[in-house]
C-alpha cells in the first residue's frame, strides 16, 4: 500500500512536537510495510510577516524536506493569512500551492490512497487530489474541525459538510465525534472510529524514573504534584485552574503544579504565575520534546486537564498509561478515553467548585487514586494500543482501495 498523507499538523525543525501524534501513528503504519510520503503544508512567511511575531519567524525557518525512517516529508509553503477569518479559504490555498509545487511527485508516484489529518483544511485538499488522481481519500475528524470550526460561520459549516460528504472515508478519533459527524452531514461514506493510540512501550509506570525526575526537579518525597500538559489557553480549562489552585495551595501545603506546553493566554497566565503566592507552588516548565513527557508523567501524582471542550487528547491516554489518576472534565473526548466507569470522577466543565472538590478528593485519598488509575489504565491498554490501532487503520485503508478498484472495473 502506497499512502499519501496530508497534514498541516506535523513535526518540523521549528516545532518538533507539533502534530507528533500524527508522525507516531505513521511510523507504526510504516512498520506494517506501508510506503508513506507526507505533505505537511506550512504558512508562507515572507520577511514583512515574519517580523510580526516569533511564531511567524519560526515558520520561515522550517525545512523544505526531510526523511524519517524512509518516510519522505515535504513542507510546501502556502498562503495562510493570520486570523480565523481566513479559515474558509485555507484549504483552497493549500491545494493550489501543493499542485504548483509537486506536479512531478503526482505524475511519477502511483499512490493508492490519501489520508488527511483533519477535515479542514487537510480534508478539502484530500477530496480535490483524490478526484484528480483517481484514488480514494480518507480523513480523520480530530476535534476542533468538528466541534468548533464549523460553527464559526455558515460558510464554514457548509464547507465542512461538503468535505465530509465527498470523502471516501471518515475516521473519527472518538465515538462522540462520530456521532457529531453523522448529525452534521448525513450520508457520510465509510465512517468509523479508530483511535490513534499511544506507544505503551514508552508510556508506563516507572518507579525508578519517578525518583530520578523528582530529584532533578527538587521535590521531596511527600510532595503531591499535579501535571498539566497542553496548550495553556482558555479552552483547556486554564482560567479555572488559575482560580481554583490558589485556594488548594492554601488548604494543602504539600501540593504543587507543573505546566508543560505553549502559552496561548500570555496576558493572563504570566502575571498569575509570577505572583509570590503562586510562584513557589506552580512552575512553568515550557515546551519539551515529546520523548521527555513520560519522565514528567512518572514524576507526577495526578494529571490535570479540565478542558471546556476537546477531541480526544492523547495526553490523557499517555498519563493514564503511566498510572496517573486523571482530573478532567465530563466532555465527550474524555468520556471516550476513560470510559463509563470513570464518569463519577469527571468534573463538570467550567464548574470551579466541582474542580476544587474533585481535586481535593484526589489529594486526600490514596484509595481513590488507585481506583481511578486502575479503571483508566485498563481501558487505555485495551483500546489505545498504537500498534493494534495501526493495524486497524491499515485494514480500513486497504478496504477503501479495494472498493475504489471494484468501482473502476
Amino acid at each position: 500500500m502506497k499512502l499519501l498523507v496530508l497534514s498541516h499538523l506535523f513535526p518540523n525543525k521549528s516545532f518538533p512536537s507539533f502534530g507528533v501524534f500524527v508522525m507516531n501513528q505513521l511510523l507504526q503504519l510504516a512498520g506494517l510495510e506501508a510506503q508513506i510520503e507526507v505533505i505537511a503544508p506550512v504558512p508562507f512567511s515572507p520577511k514583512v510577516i515574519s517580523g510580526i511575531s516569533s511564531k511567524w519567524r519560526l515558520y520561515s525557518q522550517i525545512e523544505r524536506t526531510r526523511s524519517v525512517n524512509n518516510m519522505k516529508i515535504y513542507y510546501p509553503r502556502y498562503l495562510r493569512l493570520p486570523g480565523r477569518w481566513f479559515r474558509p479559504f485555507a484549504g483552497r490555498s493549500m491545494y493550489f500551492s501543493i499542485i504548483a509545487q509537486y506536479r512531478n511527485l503526482f505524475s511519477s508516484s502511483s499512490f493508492d490512497v490519501i489520508l488527511a489529518n483533519s477535515i479542514t483544511p487537510d480534508g478539502e485538499v484530500a477530496v480535490q487530489l483524490g478526484k484528480q488522481l483517481g484514488i480514494p481519500s480518507a480523513c480523520y475528524a480530530i476535534g476542533d474541525d468538528i466541534i468548533s470550526y464549523p460553527h464559526e460561520s455558515p460558510r464554514m459549516l457548509r464547507k465542512t459538510q461538503f468535505i465530509l460528504q465527498n470523502l471516501n472515508g471518515v475516521i473519527c478519533h472518538g465515538t462522540g465525534l462520530k456521532k457529531m459527524v453523522e448529525e452534521m452531514a448525513p450520508g457520510v461514506q465509510d465512517i468509523t472510529t479508530i483511535y490513534r493510540g499511544i506507544n505503551l512501550e514508552r508510556f508506563y509506570s516507572d518507579p525508578l524514573q519517578r525518583r530520578k525526575t523528582r530529584q532533578q526537579l527538587g521535590f521531596k518525597d511527600d510532595a503531591f504534584i499535579f501535571l498539566f500538559v497542553g496548550y495553556l489557553e482558555k479552552r483547556k480549562g486554564l482560567f479555572e485552574i488559575m482560580n481554583v489552585f490558589p485556594e488548594l495551595f492554601k488548604k494543602y501545603n504539600h501540593i504543587y503544579l507543573l505546566f508543560i506546553g505553549d502559552i496561548v493566554a500570555k496576558a493572563e497566565f504570566q502575571p498569575w504565575i509570577s505572583r509570590p503566592d503562586i510562584a513557589s507552588r506552580a512552575n512553568y516548565i515550557g515546551t519539551v520534546n515529546h520523548s521527555q513527557i513520560p519522565a514528567y508523567m512518572n514524576a507526577a501524582d495526578a494529571f490535570l486537564l479540565p478542558s471546556l471542550w476537546e477531541g480526544t487528547p492523547n495526553a490523557i491516554a499517555e498519563a493514564a498509561a503511566c498510572g496517573l489518576p486523571i482530573v478532567t472534565t465530563n466532555i465527550p473526548g474524555a468520556h471516550d478515553l476513560l470510559g463509563e466507569k470513570y464518569k463519577p470522577f469527571l468534573v463538570e466543565p467550567g464548574n470551579e467548585n466541582d474542580l476544587f472538590e474533585k481535586a481535593s478528593h484526589v489529594i486526600e485519598s490514596e484509595t481513590l487514586r488507585r481506583q481511578m488509575s486502575s479503571i483508566a489504565i485498563d481501558r487505555i491498554r485495551k483500546y489505545f494500543d498504537a500498534q493494534q490501532n495501526a493495524r486497524r487503520l491499515k485494514e480500513y485503508l486497504q478496504n477503501l482501495i479495494l472498493k475504489n478498484q471494484k468501482a473502476g472495473c
